[in-house]
C-alpha cells in the first residue's frame, strides 16, 4: 500500500493512505466519508480551498477563522500596549473612553 508521510505539528510524522477520487464535469469532487469523519466535516459545513504550487488544501472555514483570531491576539495585545505607552496618563479622556468601551463592549 502506498502512503504519504507528513509532519504534523506536535504529533511527529504520520502516514496517510491516499484516496483516489474523480472530478465531475462541473469540477466537483466528493470527499470520502473516512476523511470527512477524521476532519469533522458535516453536511452544510462551509469549506475554504487553497492552492499552492499545484497542491490543494481544504479546511473548514471555522478552523481558519479560529486560526486568524489566534494570530491576531498578539497584535491586539501589542496595539493596546502601544496605546497605553502613548496615552500613559490614565486621566486622559481618550484612553479612559477606549477602556470603558473595551470593558463594557458595544451597546446595541
Amino acid at each position: 500500500m502506498i502512503t504519504k508521510t507528513i509532519k504534523v505539528s506536535g504529533k511527529g510524522q504520520i502516514a496517510i493512505p491516499p484516496k483516489t477520487i474523480k472530478v465531475s464535469g462541473k469540477g466537483q469532487i466528493a470527499i470520502p466519508q473516512t476523511i470527512r469523519d477524521k476532519a469533522g466535516i458535516k453536511k452544510g459545513d462551509e469549506l475554504i480551498i487553497f492552492e499552492s504550487n499545484g497542491k490543494i488544501l481544504i479546511e473548514k472555514v471555522q478552523k481558519v477563522s479560529e486560526k486568524i483570531k489566534d494570530d491576531f491576539k498578539d497584535l491586539v495585545k501589542f496595539s493596546e500596549q502601544s496605546l497605553e505607552d502613548v496615552w500613559g496618563n490614565k486621566a486622559d479622556d481618550v484612553w479612559n473612553s477606549y477602556l470603558s468601551k473595551k470593558m463594557i463592549g458595544p451597546r446595541h
